[in-house]
């Protein structure tokens, strides 16, 4: 992180909003809270215990564990107190906190907790993969606002048909504007499309991976398959020759709710609207 300026930081900052209004005491109960379902019940509860007892933090070891673990919990903790921060970022911090919880567990002759923690996370799993299914099969659809699992629902049925309008339209690359579709349709799509290309928002310092090293100023007159979320064609027509619908997408992900896309042939791309200044 050092020689490179502290770049994973410097993400977290601007995925965080810092530059927004400060102080959100709901969205830090919120990541609390979340944090026991990432660590697990019994483990969050017991490291919180481990650090509120000045005996327990006596021991040497139980210090070099705990300082690879609160630090980064703590940061989070304040990140979502200024802002926000996803329930996973404080992740890493659990590494080091499993050894400290189970060694502390152990040493008190606490086997049981260790055990019944481990299968309530098990189960929890098992129910999170699961539950979806075990409703449906019973009869009873699960709206998609209560499925935790929403979001990663409807992309092997969007790369399909992706996939077929490329194969429809040879010479033509997968382009996207949003980065989460792309990454997911990378995956989805066969054969696998690896050139594919992102459109990028404004000028300046790249903002991820597709702008980094396969970016679009890359591929002047190139002709694109776009799957479009955002409806950024007012923004795009000037870049490319000419930007034709294809045809509309409505992926279901629940009882009467769905994810919708646009299929557009984007042809001859010149260069960003900034390029040109």
């Amino acid at each position: 992180n050092l020689s490179n300026g502290f770049v994973s930081y410097i993400h977290i900052k601007d995925n965080a909003g810092l530059d927004e209004p400060l102080l959100h005491p709901d969205a830090f109960l919120e990541f609390f809270g979340s944090q026991f379902a990432v660590f697990g019940p019994v483990f969050f509860a017991i490291l919180l215990i481990i650090v509120a007892s000045p005996r327990a933090a006596a021991e040497p070891r139980a210090r070099l564990l705990a300082t690879f673990a609160l630090p980064t919990l703590v940061m989070m903790l304040a990140v979502s107190l200024l802002s926000r921060a996803n329930a996973n970022w404080a992740a890493p911090a659990f590494v080091s906190a499993t050894v400290l919880v189970v060694a502390w567990a152990l040493r008190r002759g606490r086997l049981g907790v260790v055990v019944f923690s481990i299968g309530l996370n098990l189960a929890a799993t098992a129910l999170l993969f699961t539950g979806r299914d075990v409703l449906a099969a019973l009869g009873v659809e699960l709206p998609a606002k209560y499925d935790p699992l929403a979001r990663l629902r409807g992309w092997r049925a969007l790369g399909a048909t992706v996939g077929a309008a490329l194969a429809d339209h040879p010479g033509f690359t997968l382009f996207a504007d949003d980065r989460e579709t792309l990454a997911a349709l990378i995956y989805y799509v066969r054969p696998h499309p690896f050139d594919a290309v992102k459109w990028k928002l404004k000028s300046g310092l790249p903002k991820d991976q597709w702008e980094l090293t396969n970016g679009l100023s890359q591929r002047r007159g190139g002709n694109f398959l776009l799957v479009s979320e955002h409806d950024l064609i007012p923004e795009m027509s000037p870049s490319f020759a000419a930007i034709d619908r294809l045809q509309p997408i409505a992926i279901p992900v629940g009882p009467g709710t769905a994810r919708t896309y646009t299929l557009y042939l984007a042809r001859d791309f010149k260069s960003y609207s900034w390029d040109r200044r």
